[in-house]
């Protein structure tokens, strides 16, 4: 099983044809609780159509050695709306995460992952 700490940047992954409107989202499912939590910001298709992708934020300080499945998922105007309804109160919430993916998100690249350490 790959690794990581809780800050992973995804950049360039394979581009995919895009519907006009659709965007990448980076979304990581906590195994524990099973919640999904979107990154802030959309990935960008660049000219030479790769993406270049946020930061990707895993877990928290005391989610050592828990899993998570990293995902890119396609989202299109109506998902990525409920994405930033999410988003618009999620950090006083806690980052609760949601029940589940919209139902027209698209899990395009997906990656299982196992956080070892904290960050101080």
């Amino acid at each position: 099983m790959e690794t990581v700490g809780q800050k992973v940047t995804y950049a360039l992954l394979e581009a995919h044809s895009l519907p006009p409107g659709d965007e990448i989202r980076l979304v990581v499912l906590a195994e524990k609780g099973g919640s999904f939590h979107t990154q802030s910001q959309p990935c960008v298709v660049m000219r030479d159509e790769q993406l270049r992708c946020p930061e990707l934020y895993v877990g928290d300080p005391d989610s050592k050695n828990e899993k998570y499945t990293m995902m890119a998922v396609q989202a299109n105007d109506e998902v990525a709306r409920e994405f930033m309804k999410y988003l618009l109160d999620a950090e006083a919430r806690g980052y609760p995460g949601i029940g589940g993916l919209p139902d027209d998100a698209r899990i395009l690249h997906d990656v299982k992952v196992q956080r070892h350490s904290s960050v101080d």
